[in-house]
């Protein structure tokens, strides 16, 4: 189920578990594609390089972050999203539009919050067992429980696929081979409440594996590339008397990758403290404050050995922020402002306002107003000259705006939301490869969304029409074009039926052409993904997908082809509780780059 926060003024999509657990067999990507009003890009199947695109910005000005703690690769500035395993996650939370006054640099587009699975009440080991087309395979062990005081949790999972040839013909990096994936994880919770208004706690996320792709300068030798990710934090959630709520979290990221083919294996690692929190003056009036550190590390192969090095490895990000929210009759406000300071640059100052009015129950208008800005990353700035680094980069800045009107029932659900978003000297390669800030990139659009109940039914659509456009400088002549792998129109549509232990589901998801990244045309796509689960006892399941069920031919990477019709997947779930004991334009046409990844 999607379900959006009654109370926010911002535009929220939140993916329960049950929606995770019906999308077995996809990729957190594809998720995000069908549920969220994401669009994506993939340089093939499981675990090839994937980018996001939330409201018409490119992958490096979306933030990620996993049970709070940021989780990116310094060296591209983008998260390894194809690497997070999505039966280790409870809840994803996408906030649609700058954001860069909560959450600092790389906030333009918007914010993926991912939250792993918790557990609380009495001890419940659990397993499952997937099983599909092309050598697809999952095997999960998961044991959790608690009491009101304790929570635990720990789980293990292996994933692994035949995959499938990625490339066609006249692709540059066309080889002729089956790109297979492996990816081993783990996830743990660990938390305890010393008293009312106090809990501590800990979590973790790890995962490592092989992912093998096409490169033509590996032909005909075999290509892949190793990793590791981790996301490790400690915490510290109380009440201070009865009006003030604080959280302290001091957390670690990392992202080891190297390649079988090359000299190139960075160690990329980042540490954080936050702390945030909510005063209550009294009912109707909240102060809003707290601050952030940062700091980013990356070595290596590549990076500080192996031939020329890095000019800089270390950066450090300093934050505070501030503000209020207060309700008053039927309006509601909200005003945030945030000050970075990182390595290199001068202080970037940031704010969000927004306001809303309830007129009657069920109903709510609301207007709002961010800036947003992004620091170069280390590839951009600090790598070779062999690589044309450009040391004289600015950030990004933008402004966005956003108008929307929303009515929530019991039963039904619509909304449209219209906005506007603005960025200024934005990052591209020129015709050398070489990072420049150009004039500007502008996205506007307007995006519809439905649903409703209908007996044992629930349907639900979501529409996208948006003008993402840049400017550069060409000869001295300003050149307006579309941004890369960004379409006009894209939406999806779903229906869901249950009756009794039986539950089914249809999902539509649609994008119209667009151009690729030195111009190459992309088609656009419809594809039919059909899904469905028996609850056999109260601790066993039976569940299958199948996507792509016309197995479509369609690209979002030029070159590279998107998974065809996969086989029904089966996911065989057991659980049993006890009681616990306590790149330039060509003809013309300027697509803009989604920002160099693992190259």
């Amino acid at each position: 189920m999607l379900f959006r926060s009654e109370r926010t003024l911002a535009d929220v999509v939140v993916i329960d578990s049950q929606r995770i657990r019906d999308s077995v067999g996809s990729s957190l990507a594809e998720l995000l594609r069908s549920s969220a009003g994401v669009e994506i890009s993939q340089n093939g199947g499981a675990g090839a390089i994937t980018g996001l695109f939330v409201r018409g910005t490119k992958t490096a000005q979306t933030v990620v972050l996993v049970d709070g703690v940021r989780i990116e690769d310094p060296v591209s500035g983008l998260a390894p999203i194809e690497f997070l395993p999505i039966s280790a996650i409870e809840r994803i939370e996408v906030v649609r539009g700058p954001a860069a006054a909560l959450y600092g640099s790389g906030a333009i587009g918007g914010v993926i919050q991912i939250f792993t699975r918790e557990s609380q009440g009495m001890i419940r080991p659990e397993a499952s067992v997937v099983g599909g087309s092309r050598g697809t395979g999952q095997v999960q062990a998961r044991i959790s429980g608690g009491t009101n005081e304790s929570r635990y949790m720990l789980a293990a999972m292996r994933d692994t696929t035949r995959g499938f040839d990625a490339t066609r013909e006249g692709s540059g990096n066309r080889q002729v081979d089956e790109d297979g994936h492996r990816q081993t994880s783990f996830t743990g919770l660990l938390s305890h409440r010393l008293s009312r208004d106090l809990q501590l706690g800990a979590q973790l996320l790890s995962s490592s594996g092989r992912s093998r792709y096409d490169s033509a300068f590996g032909a005909p030798t075999e290509t892949f590339v190793d990793f590791r990710t981790q996301v490790a934090s400690l915490f510290a959630r109380a009440r201070v008397g009865s009006a003030w709520d604080t959280e302290f979290r001091v957390g670690n990221s990392a992202y080891h990758y190297s390649y079988g083919e090359y000299s190139f294996a960075p160690r990329t690692d980042a540490d954080s403290i936050g702390w945030q929190n909510t005063y209550a003056v009294r009912d109707t009036v909240k102060l809003l404050f707290g601050s952030d550190h940062r700091r980013q590390r990356i070595d290596g192969m590549g990076i500080v050995s192996g031939g020329e090095p890095f000019t800089q490895t270390r950066r450090t990000h300093q934050s505070a922020y501030g503000g209020f929210e207060v309700e008053r009759d039927i309006h509601q406000f909200r005003v945030v402002t945030r000050n970075d300071r990182v390595t290199g640059f001068d202080g970037e100052t940031t704010a969000l306002a927004a306001w809303g009015i309830r007129p009657t129950p069920g109903w709510l208008v609301r207007a709002s107003a961010g800036s947003a800005f992004r620091v170069p990353n280390f590839q951009d700035m600090f790598s070779p000259l062999s690589w044309n680094p450009n040391p004289n980069l600015r950030p990004e800045r933008s402004v966005g705006q956003e108008l929307a009107i929303e009515r929530n029932a019991a039963d039904r659900y619509a909304r449209a939301i219209m906005f506007r978003n603005r960025i200024r000297d934005a990052i591209e390669l020129d015709a050398d490869y070489k990072p420049q800030n150009l004039a500007k990139a502008t996205v506007m659009g307007v995006t519809a969304e439905a649903g409703i109940r209908l007996g044992d039914w629930r349907l639900r659509s979501s529409l996208t029409r948006q003008q993402p456009v840049g400017e550069k400088l060409e000869g001295g002549v300003l050149v307006e074009g579309p941004l890369a792998r960004r379409a006009k129109a894209f939406g999806t549509a779903g229906a869901e039926w249950k009756s009794g232990p039986w539950r089914s589901g249809v999902d539509v998801i649609a994008q119209g052409s667009r151009f690729d990244t030195t111009g190459q045309g992309l088609g656009g796509y419809a594809l039919v993904d059909l899904w469905g689960s028996r609850q056999i006892t109260p601790e066993v399941a039976f569940t299958w997908r199948l996507a792509n069920l016309t197995d479509r031919h369609y690209e979002t990477a030029w070159g590279f082809r998107s998974p065809p019709r996969t086989a029904p997947s089966k996911s065989f779930r057991s659980s049993r509780r006890r009681p616990t004991r306590a790149r330039s334009p060509t003809t013309g046409r300027l697509c803009w780059e989604i920002g160099r990844a693992h190259v």
